[in-house]
């Protein structure tokens, strides 16, 4: 081999043995990203985070009530009458309406979904007297 052949080879090795340090930095940092990740995913307990439930009551008629059912201040449920009745009539009361909008909302907690409510529900509840 003569002197050209030994320094084409020197400038080759010298460049592949630097891209391959280049590609294994690369690698390493995307190794430590990802186990970045996953340990804080770990620390992170969604169980601890618990939604905040409330309920806004509203006329739908003139002496008919309907209600809102927010999770963390966000409309999440929307009734203005009185479900797993026919008709669209409201309810009575505001009474009534909170007393069902409680009753689904602790359905929500059981992650029972969707929240439905039957008739005798209703009646057990006291909303259906007179129906």
């Amino acid at each position: 081999m003569n002197v050209k052949s030994y320094i084409f080879f020197f400038i080759l090795s010298t460049l592949l043995s630097c891209s391959e340090n280049v590609v294994n930095e690369t690698l390493n940092a995307n190794t430590t990203q990802e186990k970045n990740i996953k340990s804080s995913d770990s620390t992170l307990d969604l169980s601890k985070i618990s939604p905040q439930y409330s309920v806004e009551i509203f006329n739908t008629n003139e002496n008919e009530f309907g209600y809102d059912i927010l999770v963390n201040g966000m409309k999440y449920i929307h009734q203005p009458h009185i479900p797993a009745i026919e008709g669209m009539e409201g309810f009575k009361s505001k009474e009534d309406a909170e007393k069902t909008a409680a009753f689904i909302i602790e359905r929500i907690k059981n992650n029972i979904i969707p929240p439905t409510i039957s008739k005798a529900e209703l009646d057990s509840l006291g909303v259906l007297v007179n129906k």
